[in-house]
């Protein structure tokens, strides 16, 4: 199995800019993972979330689409820039979206793509092992 793709990248955070790090492991084919960088508490914040919700979000051509439900949601804010909003109750309040290029989250999906095709997605686990 091919290693994992790591993109380290910035963000927007409000008026502060942060550390982010896009990942795509093809052991889990069918998602992303954003990390965002939190000084506050010097950790990562993980955020993992369908890869089609994030080509969906770069692929949107009008000001203010929305792709996603539930907790994650992704909005085109125009032709540079994509906002990832996550909607949870967790341990992070006040800290729940991040802007990013796009132009580095479409580098990102193309990494992935060429490691996994689009639509060539595939989940191999043992259903036996997992009764047993």
């Amino acid at each position: 199995m091919p290693p994992p793709i790591i993109i380290d990248t910035t963000g927007g955070m409000g008026l502060t800019g942060v550390a982010v790090r896009l990942v795509y492991d093809p052991a889990d084919p069918c998602a992303v993972v954003v990390r965002v960088r939190d000084w506050t508490v010097r950790r990562w914040v993980e955020w993992v979330f369908a890869r089609d919700l994030l080509a969906e979000a770069v692929a949107c051509r009008e000001d203010g689409a929305e792709t996603g439900a539930l907790d994650v949601v992704v909005t085109r804010i125009n032709g540079r820039n994509l906002k990832i909003r996550k909607v949870t109750r967790d341990q992070w309040p006040g800290r729940r979206e991040v802007v990013l290029v796009t132009e580095a989250v479409a580098r990102f999906l193309r990494a992935t793509y060429a490691l996994v095709p689009l639509g060539q997605e595939r989940i191999d686990f043992d259903v036996e092992a997992l009764l047993r």
